[in-house]
C-alpha cells in the first residue's frame, strides 16, 4: 500500500503479485523488508477449510520483516516533484530529475524523477522505463558542471588559484581537433573566475594542462584520472540502497587512442559518464570542506528488534583541501549572482554551476538536435548545507538546456528556503 500515491515512486519501487520487491528500495532491501514465510500443518474439510487451528499446528513460525525509516523529507520531496514537473511542462523535456542531499551527512532528502507512476497501480504502466530511478541508473555526459571539480583538483594540487590568468584566443587546437566555447567571447586574457562565470571550455583545457606543467601529458591525465576515480569516486557505484545502480564510465589515462583530446573533453564533462547521484556526492565533498560521505536513504533500521540510528559513513576525508573548497564555494556563489540571480537570497550562501552536453547517439557520435541540461550547486544556511542537482533531458528550448535547468533549480531552492526552518547565515 502506497498512501502517498506517486510520491517518490522510483525511489520506493513496488511489490509484485508474487510478493517480491521490484525496483528501488523495495527490491534492494527485499530480504530485509519481506521477512520469512512460516509453515503450518492443518487438518481441513473437503473444501480446504481448517477444522482446528492452534499453536501445535505451527511447524515453523513466520518472521516479520524489519522496519526501516528513510532519510527523505516528504515536504522537500513534494517540492522537488512539483518544480520538476513544472520545468518539464515548460520545456517539453523528455525526462528530468532533481536530487537533494545533506552535504554534511550524505543523507538523501529528496529524489524526484518525471515522468512517474503510482507504485500501487504498477500493473497499469505501459512504459516500464518509468520504473527506473534515473538518478542512480541514468549515467550521462554531464557537461560543464564538471568544471568546478577540475578546479578543485588544480587548487588542491597548487597548480592554479582563482586568480590564475591565461590568454584565451577562443579556441584550442589538439591534434586534429579544435575545442571552442559555446559563446565566442573573443580573444582576451581570462582568469579562472571567468572560466566558471563564462563556462569556458578553453579555460578547462588550460586548467587541465596546469596539472601536467603546461600540457596534456601523462602526468596531467593521471592526476585528473586519480581525482575522478579516487577522490570524486566516479567509475564505481556509491552503494546507495537502490537496485540497478550504474557505475558510469571514466577512461583510463593511457586507455585507447586520442588521449589528449579525450582528456580535454573530459575536462568539461564530455567523453565520460556519471550518474546524478555520483555528481551530487562529489559536489557535496567539494563544498563541505573535502569529506566524501556515502549517500544513503536509510535513517533508522531494526537490529535484533531494536531501532537503531544509521550513522553517516565517511568514504574519504581529503577529497579537496579546505582552502580549495572555500575558494570553489565563493566562485560558485559568484556564478549564481551573475548567471542565475533569481536564486540569490539574502542571508544564505547559494552557489551553482550549469552544464549543457550534447547527447550521444547509437553510432558513437553526437546528436545535432538534442542537448541535456544540468545545474548543480549548494544551499547553505547557518547550520544547514544541501547539495541540489537538476537534470533535464532534451528540453525543447531556443537557449541553452542548462539555462532551463537553472530556472527549475532556482524555483526549487526558493521554495525550500521559504517552506523550511533553515536559519540564514547572516540574519
Amino acid at each position: 500500500t502506497y498512501p502517498q500515491g506517486t510520491l517518490a515512486a522510483q525511489l520506493l519501487g513496488f511489490v509484485n503479485d508474487d510478493g517480491k520487491g521490484q525496483y528501488g528500495i523495495e527490491e534492494y532491501l527485499n530480504d530485509t523488508l519481506a521477512g520469512q514465510t512460516g509453515l503450518e500443518k492443518a487438518v481441513t474439510d473437503v473444501n480446504g477449510i481448517p477444522l482446528a487451528v492452534n499453536n501445535d499446528n505451527i511447524l515453523k513460525p513466520a518472521v516479520a520483516g524489519s522496519d526501516i525509516t528513510l532519510t527523505v523529507d516528504m515536504g522537500m520531496q513534494r517540492i522537488a516533484e512539483e518544480t520538476l514537473k513544472n520545468g518539464i511542462d515548460r520545456t517539453k523535456a523528455v525526462r528530468g530529475s532533481i536530487l537533494i542531499m545533506d552535504a554534511k551527512t550524505g543523507a538523501i532528502k529528496a529524489m524526484a524523477n518525471y515522468p512517474t507512476y503510482d507504485p500501487g497501480q504498477y500493473d497499469k504502466v505501459s512504459d516500464i522505463s518509468v520504473f527506473t530511478n534515473n538518478i542512480v541508473t541514468g549515467a550521462w555526459e554531464p557537461g560543464s558542471v564538471m568544471k568546478p571539480l577540475l578546479l578543485g583538483a588544480t587548487f588542491t594540487e597548487g597548480t592554479a588559484t582563482p586568480d590564475t590568468t591565461y590568454y584565451d584566443p577562443g579556441f584550442v587546437k589538439i591534434d586534429d581537433s579544435t575545442v571552442t566555447n559555446s559563446i565566442n567571447w573573443g580573444a582576451q586574457t581570462m582568469s579562472f573566475r571567468d572560466l566558471i562565470n563564462k563556462s569556458l571550455n578553453t579555460g578547462a583545457v588550460y586548467a587541465l594542462k596546469t596539472l601536467g606543467g603546461g600540457e596534456i601529458n601523462e602526468k596531467a591525465r593521471q592526476t585528473w584520472y586519480n581525482y575522478l576515480t579516487t577522490h570524486y569516486m566516479f567509475g564505481k557505484t556509491t552503494g546507495i540502497e537502490q537496485s540497478g545502480e550504474a557505475a558510469g564510465v571514466v577512461s583510463g589515462p593511457n586507455e585507447g587512442y586520442g588521449l589528449e583530446i579525450r582528456y580535454a573533453n573530459m575536462a568539461f564533462g564530455q567523453g565520460m559518464t556519471v550518474t546524478p547521484l555520483q555528481l551530487a556526492a562529489a559536489y557535496a565533498a567539494l563544498v563541505n570542506g573535502g569529506t566524501y560521505y556515502k549517500p544513503t536513504l536509510i535513517a533508522t533500521k531494526q537490529v535484533n528488534g531494536k531501532v537503531e540510528q544509521v550513522k553517516s559513513e565517511v568514504i574519504k576525508g581529503d577529497v579537496v583541501s579546505g582552502q580549495a573548497s572555500a575558494q570553489i564555494k565563493e566562485m560558485l556563489q559568484s556564478s549564481v549572482k551573475t548567471n542565475n540571480p533569481t536564486a540569490v537570497r539574502n542571508g544564505f550562501m547559494i552557489g551553482a554551476k550549469s552544464g549543457t552536453a550534447e547527447e550521444a547517439n547509437s553510432e558513437g557520435s553526437y546528436k545535432t538536435d538534442a542537448y541535456n541540461g544540468a545545474y548543480s550547486g549548494f544551499i547553505e544556511g547557518a547550520d544547514t548545507q544541501y547539495v541540489m542537482l537538476v537534470r533535464l533531458d532534451e528540453p525543447k528550448t531556443t537557449g541553452f538546456a542548462s539555462a532551463e535547468a537553472a530556472k527549475t533549480w532556482a524555483e526549487t531552492s526558493n521554495k525550500i528556503i521559504d517552506n523550511f526552518a533553515i536559519k540564514p547565515k547572516n540574519p
